[in-house]
């Protein structure tokens, strides 16, 4: 029993021991230190051109970003714009159709004492191209002219969503022509026809270009602004539309500056029941914005712009025809555009010294007398002095003074004749040898040819 006690205790020994001999060895694995092979040096001409990387990365996103805002607000400009295209920079005022400064001042003057000129403001007004005085001319000769045949109002507003608005729009207009706007663009010919040759104030909402009509049962109307002014042209209807916002209504204007009921009001009650001219509602136009003209476009119309010095919106968009006929009366003293540059030319000539008027300027050949005149003068004055009594010094010295005008006559004649003969001579000879080489060359040229 002892036997087999001992031999179990040494085979778990025996067994213990291989186990530990044989078992794997543990290696700690530990980081190595970085190597100057794992991250390479970078040059300097690595970390340029890193450097020029980055900031065309960030030029490229900043000109994206850019981009995206004009995207945006040439989106925004043309839902604002549907009047028509916008005039832009007026840089140019009436007197610049004139260029000298002596008419310039004569202009000046009669505009400031015209009543047209001075009821409408001209001097101030803002044009977008170069005006001429046929313009300025036409422009003043409509001025004073009546507005076409009877002048209507119409309104593109419900009378139940929108009834005080309308109800002091009526007020305003006292008791005057009154007329419903179409509420379809389909019924804009008959209705339109039925007032050629007359005047058209529409007024309404704008919405995306359209006059836009809510109505009280929750549908809408509109009518096309556009199509509506060029219908109106046409049927040579004198259209001013003017867009409005009432207290009532939760829609913004559009493109159109916010003008209240009390604007337009105001704006129709100043136009005179009787015999209302142009002049009454360019002076109106002025009192709701700021206005820019084109005098006469490619169609021989007035182009008015009215807009909203704040933002820079349009507030309405106007073209006229000029009058075809003769004017009613005297344009600021002249019968026709060309007495008003004459008499304009003729009064700023007379602002000029003596010797730079027009009179002498178209006869320089006087100059040449003058001289003449005054060269003879003074050599008889001279001769006078040699033969006389003064031997003296002080005589002599006169004496010389009025010989130096023929004097320096003699020398500027030989001069000039000098001149010419030098002229003479050195071209003289060298035109043949031109003629001989341009003959040359065109032979030879048409010998290449062949």
């Amino acid at each position: 029993m002892r036997r087999i006690l001992v031999s179990v205790i040494a085979l778990v020994a025996i067994l213990g021991a291989s186990q530990f001999a044989f078992a794997p060895e543990v290696i700690e694995v530990r980081p190595s230190e970085p190597s100057a092979f794992d991250h390479p040096i970078e040059t300097p001409e690595q970390r340029a051109w890193e450097a020029q990387q980055q900031a065309e990365a960030l030029k490229a996103a900043r000109a994206r970003a850019e981009q995206e805002k004009e995207v945006q607000e040439a989106a925004e400009k043309a839902a604002r714009t549907h009047f028509g295209p916008v005039l832009g920079d007026a840089p140019y005022s009436v007197l610049d159709a004139v260029s000298d400064p002596n008419e310039r001042v004569v202009l000046k003057e009669q505009l400031e004492k015209d009543p047209n000129a001075r009821k409408v403001d001209l001097l101030h007004w803002q044009l977008v191209a170069l005006p001429t005085l046929d313009d300025i001319y036409s422009l003043l000769a409509l001025v004073g002219t009546s507005l076409p045949g009877k002048v209507n109002l119409g309104v593109f507003l419900d009378d139940i969503v929108f009834g005080d608005a309308v109800a002091g729009i009526k007020s305003s207009w006292q008791g005057r022509q009154f007329t419903a706007l179409p509420q379809s663009s389909l019924l804009l010919d008959g209705f339109l026809k039925s007032l050629a040759g007359q005047t058209l104030f529409a007024v309404g909402h704008v919405d995306g270009g359209d006059f836009l009509q809510q109505r009280s049962d929750g549908t809408s109307a509109r009518l096309p602004l556009q199509e509506l002014m060029e219908k109106s042209l046409e049927y040579g209807v004198f259209l001013v539309p003017i867009g409005c916002r009432t207290a009532a209504s939760a829609m913004p204007v559009g493109f159109l500056k916010e003008i209240d009921t009390d604007a337009v009001a105001r704006f129709l009650r100043d136009i005179p029941k009787e015999a209302p001219t142009y002049a009454d509602v360019f002076s109106g136009m002025r009192e709701i914005g700021d206005n820019r003209y084109n005098l006469r476009d490619i169609l021989n119309q007035l182009e008015i712009e009215v807009v909203d010095p704040d933002t820079g919106d349009q507030i309405t968009h106007v073209k006229i025809r000029y009058p075809t006929g003769a004017a009613p009366g005297p344009v600021l003293g002249a019968s026709t555009p060309q007495q008003l540059q004459a008499a304009i030319a003729e009064a700023g000539d007379e602002l000029r010294p003596w010797w730079d008027r027009k009179w002498l300027r178209d006869r320089p050949w006087i100059w040449l007398l003058a001289w003449a005149a005054f060269v003879a003068a003074t050599y008889f004055a001279s001769e006078h002095f040699k033969t006389g009594p003064a031997n003296n010094g002080a005589g002599k010295v006169l004496v010389w003074a009025l010989s130096a005008p023929l004097v320096l006559s003699i020398v500027g004649v030989a001069a000039g004749v000098c001149v010419a003969v030098l002229w003479i001579a050195v071209t003289a000879p060298i035109i043949p040898i031109l003629g001989i080489v341009a003959l040359v060359l065109g032979s030879l040229s048409k010998g290449g040819t062949k």
